[in-house]
């Protein structure tokens, strides 16, 4: 909503790239960037529903990958394969076929509940992750590759690009009084100032960053 000198009117934001990206064992997340320099974010996963939004000039424009496997998982998941692989060898050695099928079930039916949770423990623990830290401490994680490395991909370079064009939008931030006096002394390097106008501005700066004498106070 914004206003005219009038009256109020409201402002509809334009969506200029747009991302989907759904995995069973991470839920589906949703990205739609807005010409107004805004991107949108809704997750959901096991039920829990996440949304939320950010000024992509807050971000930094140089994302990094991070990925990790669960390995202590993918032991576990071995450890509780061993026992059905095993039963299956003694199946087919053993000649009454009949017994050693079915005691082959009977142990996989029993470590096949602990092998799927470890599988889908694993899943839910490892990433790999593309991750856009934010200057104000927050960040914005996409999965690597999902739905595909070429969507990925260009939905990554256009939020990189429109990053850069609003993060020019921003006014520039006052320099430091050491800023100043950096500059100061480079324009008398080359020969800009003189001696006499370096001293009389460098002075006229150190006065202005000092700190205003208090008013209406007596000193001690």
């Amino acid at each position: 909503m914004r206003w005219n000198g009038s009256c109020y009117f409201i402002e509809r934001m334009t969506e200029i790239a747009q991302l989907d990206q759904s995995l069973w064992y991470k839920g589906k997340r949703r990205f739609a960037l807005q010409d107004d320099g805004i991107l949108r974010v809704a997750s959901a996963d096991a039920g829990r529903q996440v949304e939320f939004s950010i000024n992509i000039a807050q971000l930094n424009p140089q994302p990094f990958r991070e990925k990790r496997r669960a390995m202590s998982l993918l032991v576990g998941m071995v450890l509780f394969a061993i026992p059905v692989v095993g039963s299956l060898v003694c199946a087919a050695a053993n000649h009454d076929i009949k017994e050693a099928v079915y005691a082959c079930l009977a142990i996989a039916g029993f470590f096949c509940l602990p092998f799927l949770l470890c599988l889908y423990s694993y899943l839910k623990q490892s990433y790999d992750i593309m991750v856009f830290n934010s200057y104000t401490g927050g960040k914005v994680v996409f999965l690597n590759n999902i739905p595909s490395t070429q969507a990925l991909t260009s939905f990554l370079d256009r939020l990189v690009s429109e990053i850069a064009i609003h993060r020019d939008k921003l006014p520039a931030s006052p320099k430091s009084l050491s800023q100043e006096l950096e500059a100061l002394a480079k324009l008398r390097e080359n020969g800009v100032l003189s001696e006499a106008e370096f001293n009389a501005t460098k002075q006229n700066l150190i006065n202005t960053g000092k700190s205003p004498v208090p008013v209406g106070f007596g000193t001690a």
